[in-house]
């Protein structure tokens, strides 16, 4: 079998032989253009290395924490999220679907402890649906040479424009267009659904007041099975039931929000790519460098904002928090005492 040699110095440019600019047919104004400028370039880099550097210290913090409760099926969802942004979409999608489940079917809370094979499938969904949408994508790159310029870079190329437009458009809306109307619908009914179960509390907790006997659900009675509201005149049956309601909403404005951060972050550089494959004459604009890297940059922001919002709005993310930051700076403000005991002490046996 004849074996398939590829020539690895087109990886390097000054190996081609062809990067003798001033023979090239290019103008002298393309080459200068603000899309080669490397300043700019070195300014999106240094703000890259900062957010990379937030980025990865604080999603280190939130697994520590995960690590620390593992208590429901949201911790590991919120661990998968965090392993790779690969399955994000996915994660975050099926993490929503699993909210809007637990708050339709009759249970008293939310925060239910699944089974494990509700637990392990739970957690491989995401990566098998990120595996089977995101691995062909691998064999569609290949190594592109860019005479103008004399570099090498990795691109997607399928063969023929009208595939790179059903491509562009395929990865957008799996990435994105998809995840997003699943997350507005899932949240929106999500909303309504806690919002009716408070009007039936409120509605039962009136009924109760004015009379002696206990309510009846009626046609509400699967929503009434949320929370005790058979019981509902009992003062620690209220106080349950008002500690449930106000737990439910804080779960799912916690993850409400990282839902609207998954949706806007992500927003402009999807319009972006979905925009670029039908504007040739956009590709080598200095408005289009700014817009592309400015919309990366919001995406990676959007990255570091959701364990900010997990230590913010998940209670025991912000009790373990405290406890792993009070141990710390317990721990950093003991060391340096030590260290300049040690230091005063070295300065009295010089003296003596």
């Amino acid at each position: 079998m004849d074996s398939v040699n590829f020539d690895y110095d087109i990886l390097n440019p000054k190996s081609v032989n062809r990067c003798n600019l001033s023979n090239s047919n290019y103008e002298t104004d393309y080459l200068d253009n603000f899309y080669y400028n490397p300043t700019p370039k070195k300014l999106f880099l240094i703000v890259y290395i900062t957010l990379s550097i937030i980025s990865i210290f604080g999603n280190l913090s939130l697994l520590y924490v995960i690590y620390l409760t593992k208590k429901t099926v949201v911790d590991f969802l919120i661990g998968g999220q965090r392993s790779t942004t690969m399955a994000i979409s996915f994660t975050i999608v099926t993490l929503s679907c699993y909210k809007l489940w637990t708050v339709t079917r009759n249970s008293k809370t939310i925060k239910s402890k699944p089974d494990k094979k509700g637990v392990v499938l739970l957690f491989v969904l995401p990566w098998c649906l990120a595996v089977l949408f995101g691995f062909p994508y691998f064999f569609m790159r290949t190594v592109r040479y860019r005479r103008e310029t004399c570099l090498t870079y990795c691109e997607t190329v399928p063969n023929s424009l009208l595939s790179m437009d059903l491509c562009f458009t395929l990865q957008n809306c799996i990435e994105y267009y998809i995840p997003a109307i699943i997350l507005i619908v899932a949240h929106s009914l999500i909303w309504c659904k806690i919002q009716n179960k408070n009007n039936v509390y409120i509605i039962f907790g009136n009924r109760s007041g004015n009379s002696s006997s206990s309510p009846v659900a009626g046609d509400d009675s699967d929503i009434a099975t949320f929370c005790n509201y058979e019981n509902v005149g009992d003062d620690n049956e209220d106080d349950q039931n008002e500690d449930c309601l106000s737990a439910d909403r804080k779960e799912a404005m916690m993850m409400t929000s990282i839902a609207t951060i998954f949706v806007f972050s992500k927003l402009p550089w999807h319009l972006l790519d979905t925009v670029l494959p039908h504007s040739e004459d956009f590709l080598f604009s200095a408005i289009l460098f700014c817009l592309v890297r400015a919309a990366h940059v919001i995406e990676f922001v959007g990255v570091i904002a959701y364990p900010l919002v997990y230590f913010k709005m998940g209670s025991k993310f912000t009790e373990v928090g405290k406890r792993f930051w009070g141990l710390f700076l317990s721990e950093f403000r003991g060391g340096r005492q030590l260290i300049e005991g040690t230091y005063h002490l070295h300065q009295i046996e010089l003296l003596n």
